[in-house]
């Protein structure tokens, strides 16, 4: 259970003081944190808030998945009187090669406080959680659904797995319909980098809200609150404004035309609307193999669970 409140302000300052730690000793480390503080900080004040809202266990257990770089961990373990467990992904290897599951300890280290943290090297796509079932009063999948490459179903099934009867699962993802990523799609092609940080350190496939919808569903969830929102308001990026050209005029007309065009009050355009997802989900039975035949190339989808 929650015993103490971030503002967003307070928040921030929280979270700096861990990139302040490594000012002196990695600045090219803590710029890249920063980076990420900047892209994240609403996401993570707003996944707190439904944590707060819908979670009330007092000495429960949650299992974050893909705790690193450890943003969100750090005010779960300051805010709450829960006992929490990561898992982090194998780094820097690819699809295939050996890897060891296995618990790690360590201290997430800021300007005034070190947190002992437990956490488990484990590939959630694949592996067997290790985990009893029904450990968790809780599981956090913040920013993880997009990076699998191959199947959402068998960690889907895991979490399920874990979860006590009626646990929860906060999960979190950037909304693949948002009318910017559409709109730089059309005319700049892939949206999404290749990362140097193995296959799973970017984008793999973006989500729809109804998509992340039937998966829970279908797998013995029940959702309870989901929501689009922006994480990251910008203002529009005019490409005008850097050089007067045929391209630019109509990269910018059309981008002032879909902004427009997003607030009408039309069911459909409103999907388009916020880029990041929210979903908070219970569950309500046991886990279950199910794929959804929307989201494979093929009908029938050949899998098996190994308990």
């Amino acid at each position: 259970m929650f015993i103490k409140k971030f503002s967003r302000s307070d928040l921030r300052a929280f979270l700096e003081s861990r990139i302040a730690f490594y000012e002196r000793r990695s600045p090219e480390y803590a710029g890249n944190l920063r980076y990420y503080l900047d892209m994240a900080l609403e996401r993570i004040f707003v996944t707190l808030g439904l944590i707060e809202k819908h979670y009330h266990v007092r000495n429960g257990k949650i299992l974050e998945i893909g705790s690193f770089p450890f943003f969100f961990t750090l005010p779960l373990l300051e805010m709450c009187d829960d006992s929490v467990t990561g898992i982090v992904a194998p780094e820097q290897i690819w699809p295939g090669e050996p890897y060891e599951i296995a618990k790690r300890s360590t201290n997430i280290e800021t300007t005034g406080k070190n947190y002992p943290f437990d956490y488990w090297t484990c590939n959630a796509e694949k592996d067997i959680f290790p985990f009893n079932d029904e450990t968790f009063d809780m599981v956090v999948c913040a920013e993880v659904l997009e990076h699998l490459i191959q199947d959402p179903g068998h960690m889907i099934y895991e979490i399920n797995r874990v979860l006590k009867p009626g646990g929860l699962l906060i999960l979190t993802t950037p909304n693949g319909l948002f009318w910017r990523i559409i709109h730089k799609m059309i005319f700049f092609g892939n949206h999404e980098q290749y990362s140097k940080y193995s296959v799973y350190g970017r984008h793999n496939r973006l989500w729809a809200l109804d998509e992340i919808d039937c998966i829970l569903t279908g797998n013995n969830f029940q959702v309870i609150e989901s929501r689009r929102a922006y994480a990251q308001e910008k203002a529009l990026d005019f490409m005008i404004t850097d050089r007067l050209t045929l391209q630019s005029v109509v990269y910018d007309l059309s981008l002032l035309f879909m902004a427009a065009l997003v607030n009408l009050p039309i069911p459909f355009l409103r999907k388009k609307k916020g880029d990041q997802l929210y979903v908070v989900a219970k569950k309500t039975g046991g886990p279950k193999a199910y794929h959804a035949e929307r989201l494979y190339a093929q009908s029938k989808f050949s899998y098996d669970v190994k308990l």
